[in-house]
């Protein structure tokens, strides 16, 4: 440090040090206010520097080191850092007096990390401030649930019930006595880096819900975890038109993957009916087909029926099919099962009606 200083024989000695500012910003570039961040160098993993703060209305912080006189100045020393970024559970952006609480309580906070990143200052006498600015894609999200029965299509008026578990780990800040020849005071963050081996899964959102027109439901606003963190997403598919189900489905949602729809499989098997009359003969316009799977109703109308019919996790369902025509009546049972999922299945009821099929007429009944 000769150039800067000597320090055997100045009373004092010139160092490069560098106020910072930094930001959190969303993909639309507006700030994300109430985050926990955490800086420190790597070199020394926080023992030339360790700051930590909670952003402001504008999404930054300005990294302080508490150890440095006085308090409230940035400086930064030319090295590499780390930054980590938490956030609440439950989505409600933190305060700097919930921190202040959490330490003088000698409390562990347990958030969610939702950003880790680094950023290098480099030694320059010319350099007046280091601006870093991080975009996080989705600290806040939701999830698009898609419902689909098999390769048919989404399924409308699905009813299903979801929970979000965020990823809690423990940070605890400590403040530690110091000597004498330290100004300021001396604080510890632990861990420094958040683990998944020390963090436990909390439930911080559920909903329930109908899925639209276009088998789609999306849930409530919920944090996005950084990998490798996740946020498990638990789907339990209920009823489809009042038929019971029973299925649940697991998903992880980070912050790679949290703009994907999630996309829910149901089996479920294309059943077609055909009235026929004692003959075999078509009876397009003259009978009347109900199909009835589970004690619902989900099919009516003239002529040939076509259903998809979701499968429980019982493995099976058994429909009934009833058809009308010209004073006859006649019923069947066809028991549809897991294993024929993504399939079509074809069903003939024959009503003891007698007639004759009449190109261009069609039915004619004789009896």
């Amino acid at each position: 440090v000769s150039t800067l200083g000597n320090a055997f024989t100045a009373t004092s000695v010139e160092t490069h040090v560098v106020p910072a500012t930094i930001y959190l910003k969303s993909a639309t570039g507006t700030g994300i206010p109430g985050a926990l961040v955490v800086v420190f160098d790597q070199p020394t993993m926080g023992n030339e520097f360790l700051g930590f703060n909670v952003t402001g209305t504008d999404g930054s912080i300005t990294p302080v080191d508490y150890r440095i006189y006085p308090p409230a100045t940035s400086q930064l020393p030319p090295t590499n850092y780390y930054v980590v970024a938490y956030y609440a559970a439950n989505g409600t952006p933190l305060t700097w007096q919930e921190i202040q609480q959490a330490i003088s309580s000698h409390s562990t906070l347990y958030l969610v990390p939702v950003f880790e990143n680094t950023f290098s200052i480099q030694r320059t006498v010319t350099a007046t401030e280091a601006i870093e600015s991080f975009t996080l894609s989705n600290i806040l999200t939701t999830a698009n649930i898609v419902v689909v029965l098999s390769s048919f299509g989404p399924a409308p008026g699905v009813t299903l019930s979801y929970s979000v578990s965020e990823p809690e780990c423990p940070v605890t800040i400590t403040q530690i006595s110091t000597p004498a020849t330290i100004v300021g005071y001396t604080y510890s963050v632990t861990p420094l880096m958040p683990s998944p081996s020390v963090c436990t899964p909390t439930t911080a959102v559920t909903g329930t819900g109908t899925t639209n027109a276009q088998g789609q439901l999306t849930t409530a606003t919920f944090v996005t975890p950084v990998a490798p963190f996740a946020a498990q997403v638990t789907i339990t598919v209920q009823s489809w038109k009042g038929i019971p189900l029973g299925y649940t489905y697991t998903y992880y949602v980070t912050s790679s993957n949290a703009t994907t729809p999630i996309q829910v499989s149901v089996p479920a098997v294309e059943l077609t009916v055909t009235p026929v009359s004692a003959s075999g003969a078509p009876l397009t316009t003259q009978a009347t087909v109900n199909v009835t799977c589970a004690g619902v109703p989900i099919a009516s109308g003239v002529g040939t029926q076509t259903v998809v019919v979701p499968i429980p996790s019982s493995g099976s369902i058994t429909c009934t099919i009833s058809g009308y025509s010209y004073g006859k009546s006649a019923s069947t049972t066809v028991t549809l099962t897991s294993s024929q999922a993504g399939q079509t299945i074809t069903k003939t009821l024959t009503i003891p009606v007698s007639g004759y099929y009449i190109q261009g007429i069609g039915f004619v009944p004789v009896s």
